[in-house]
């Protein structure tokens, strides 16, 4: 039996430099032609990949893009988030945000 671990395998050095840093630009259409296929499984891989995957990616840009038209969101006071891996990572205290309307 082989087990993948996506928190590791988004960790992996050779492929994710620097990796507990956010990194939007990693995602850009070069960066991803550029690194391994199944680097990035978010939603697992193959024929037993995630059914809600394409509509999960369609809720959160939506949902993203309703937030971003209406808010601007900036965390407050600048610190780190602790996490724990528990299926997904999720931050172990509330996130601090300032919110202002556009």
């Amino acid at each position: 039996m082989i087990v993948l671990i996506p928190f590791l395998i988004h960790r992996y050095p050779s492929v994710w430099p620097d990796a507990e840093r956010f990194d939007p630009e990693r995602f850009r259409p070069e960066a991803v032609d550029a690194r391994p296929r199944n680097a990035y499984i978010p939603f697992a891989s193959g024929p037993r990949v995630c059914l809600g995957n394409n509509f999960a990616l369609m809720e959160m840009t939506l949902a993203l893009s309703m937030i971003a038209a209406r808010y601007r969101l900036s965390q407050a006071p600048l610190e780190t988030i602790p996490h724990e891996f528990a299926g997904t990572i999720r931050p172990t205290k509330a996130l601090r945000m300032k919110i202002e309307a556009r």
